[in-house]
């Protein structure tokens, strides 16, 4: 691929790591990383954050919740006030989102569960654990859940490029001869 041939040539060393974004903002300050694609990261970081591609958010549920029945496939958040929710954890960038949300519908929820992995939250939630947000993902067709579009209120999730300015990062460049 264009990218092998990229790092075999200008001698560029790969390695991909997951987490939530916290962690890895914490360990970009730490010099861990050069690059990461993340949440926005908030303003005490002092790193440059370029959007790069927004995401959708769903809310899902049980095949056999009370909100499942709606013959509408959209949603307020509003209408979920009273119900459990299976939510990110607190050092995850889509869970201040979910939080920012919440507050726009004027309701507070129940925290059933708190975890990282979005496949994770899906599973709590097809088993009948609660109710969740959560970026739309194709495995979701394919489980036990109903899917709803969020109607309102209104957010924006966006995947960024993060950088660290206060570090140097090598450039590259190509020496060719014709």
């Amino acid at each position: 691929s264009d990218i092998k041939e990229m790092c075999r040539v200008f001698d560029i060393d790969f390695t991909f790591h997951t987490d939530v974004t916290g962690r890895l903002l914490d360990d970009m300050q730490l010099g861990k990383y050069d690059l990461l694609f993340c949440s926005k990261p908030s303003e005490e970081y002092h790193f440059t954050a370029e959007p790069v591609m927004k995401q959708r958010l769903v809310l899902i549920t049980s095949k056999g919740h009370p909100l499942a029945k709606k013959m509408k496939r959209s949603i307020n958040l509003a209408e979920t006030a009273g119900y459990s929710y299976v939510c990110f954890d607190k050092n995850s960038g889509i869970r201040s989102i979910f939080d920012e949300m919440l507050k726009k519908a004027d309701i507070t929820v129940k925290v059933a569960y708190e975890t990282e992995e979005d496949q994770v939250i899906a599973g709590l939630v097809a088993n009948g654990f609660g109710i969740a947000v959560v970026p739309y993902m194709d495995i979701l067709e394919k489980m036990s859940v109903e899917i709803f579009e969020i109607e309102s209120p209104e957010y924006e999730r966006s995947f960024y490029m993060v950088n660290d300015n206060s570090t140097s990062t090598p450039t590259l460049s190509a020496n060719s001869t014709a």
